[in-house]
C-alpha cells in the first residue's frame, strides 16, 4: 500500500468516527465545500445542506457506521465498506444493513459520494 493510500485509508475511518460522534463539522472537513451527497433521491450540493440533512436527522435516529474494508477502484475512486445499524432514540434496533459507499476524491478531499446496499 502506498502512502497516499494509508492516508486517504486513514481519512475514512476519521471521517466515520466523525459522523459516529455527530460532528457535523469534523465530517465535512474532509468533504469537498460543493461536494455531491446522495439523499434519497435527490442530491445534496454543499456543507451546509449536508450538516443540517444529518443535524435533523440525528434528532430521530442514532446511526452507527463501522468502517470493514477500504479499497481504491481506479484513479481518485475509492469504496469503504461498512456495516451499519440505526437505532432509535430510545436505543431499539430499527434497522442493521451492509454497504459500500464510493468515493470519488480530489486533493484529499470528498468531492462525490453513492451508497451501495450489498
Amino acid at each position: 500500500m502506498t502512502e497516499d493510500s494509508d492516508d486517504l485509508t486513514s481519512l475514512f475511518h476519521m471521517l466515520f468516527a466523525a459522523f459516529n460522534a455527530r460532528d457535523a463539522d469534523a465530517m465535512l472537513a474532509h468533504c469537498a465545500p460543493d461536494i455531491d451527497y446522495p439523499d434519497g433521491d435527490k442530491r445534496l450540493r454543499s456543507h451546509d445542506a449536508i450538516r443540517h440533512y444529518w443535524t435533523e436527522q440525528w434528532k430521530h435516529i442514532d446511526t452507527k457506521d463501522d468502517v470493514t474494508d477500504v479499497r481504491r477502484l481506479i484513479d481518485d475512486q475509492w469504496v469503504v465498506s461498512l456495516g451499519q445499524v440505526v437505532r432509535n432514540m430510545h436505543g431499539s434496533v430499527l434497522s442493521r444493513g451492509r454497504f459500500e459507499y464510493v468515493f470519488h476524491m480530489q486533493n484529499n478531499l470528498v468531492q462525490r459520494m453513492d451508497i451501495h446496499p450489498l
